[in-house]
């Protein structure tokens, strides 16, 4: 009698157990990120799709893809002279994240004619940004994600103003050094900078990225020069500092690839960057 109760408890929980792993599989089978094969058209936008936690639905990415570290092993349908439509649709891709502005017209109005699902996004400033991450999630199916990412980048914003709330320092902010070209009017850097009360001596220009002369940065004495470059704080020393050192200013150096690329990174190295303006001197 015994051994008849042991194996019908022991039925039982097995039975248990089937439900619970079917529900399971059930789950998991309507998650609706489950069967995503998404294509990135930037940089950026790569960026964004693992940072949603999608990583492993990426099928293919742009040139230059190169964060996380997994998205370098990803292969690229994008590059300078625009996209690989054969390629892109050979993936059979589910979603395609494209970039107004960055990628062609003529390959985005393709793809759509194709009848692939795609999202155009377009960010300019900090809060496009957290709009956008709403919006991506969105079309992705993740919508409280986006939602919530966006809301620790506010979070991250009110706080960097708070920090430098009533700080002020004149900038010019260089994209190159042969030959030194600066941040002009372009939104994004300007509006960043904004942020912990820098303000671009050259913000006026006509063109983005205007070239300019050293005589032009002398006779703006700005407070400060920030080289947005991947060469270290010494070489931008040595090419910088003998023209500009009577002017009392301040030389440093951002990573243009946290800072200039449309995703949270570029709040990190900002922060970064802001108590560097005012700690150092």
């Amino acid at each position: 009698m015994r051994l008849n109760i042991q194996n019908h408890l022991l039925f039982s929980l097995w039975v248990v157990c089937l439900f619970f792993n079917g529900l399971s599989s059930a789950l998991a089978n309507t998650n609706p990120t489950n069967n995503m094969r998404i294509v990135t058209m930037s940089p950026h936008l790569t960026e964004l799709v693992f940072a949603l936690g999608l990583g492993d639905s990426l099928v293919a990415v742009s040139d230059h893809s190169d964060y996380p570290v997994q998205a370098t092993s990803l292969p690229s349908v994008v590059g300078y002279q625009g996209a690989n439509l054969e390629a892109i649709l050979r993936l059979r891709p589910t979603h395609i994240l494209a970039w107004k502005g960055g990628n062609k017209d003529s390959d985005i109005d393709k793809l759509v004619s194709s009848g692939v699902s795609l999202y155009s996004s377009e960010i300019t400033d900090i809060s496009s940004l957290m709009d956008e991450t709403r919006n991506i999630a969105k079309f992705l199916n993740i919508d409280s994600i986006g939602a919530a990412q966006a809301h620790e980048m506010e979070l991250v914003i009110k706080a960097l103003q708070n920090r430098f709330k009533g700080r002020s320092r004149s900038i010019i902010y260089l994209i190159g050094l042969n030959p030194l070209r600066a941040l002009g009017n372009d939104p994004w850097l300007n509006n960043l900078l904004s942020l912990c009360g820098l303000t671009n001596a050259m913000q006026d220009s006509v063109a983005p990225y205007p070239q300019i002369s050293m005589a032009q940065i002398l006779r703006a004495q700005p407070n400060i020069v920030i080289v947005g470059t991947k060469l270290s704080q010494h070489e931008v020393q040595n090419t910088l500092a003998p023209p500009i050192i009577d002017l009392d200013t301040q030389i440093l150096v951002a990573n243009p690839d946290k800072l200039h690329r449309f995703t949270p990174r570029a709040l990190d190295e900002l922060a970064q960057l802001c108590t560097a303006t005012y700690t150092t001197n």
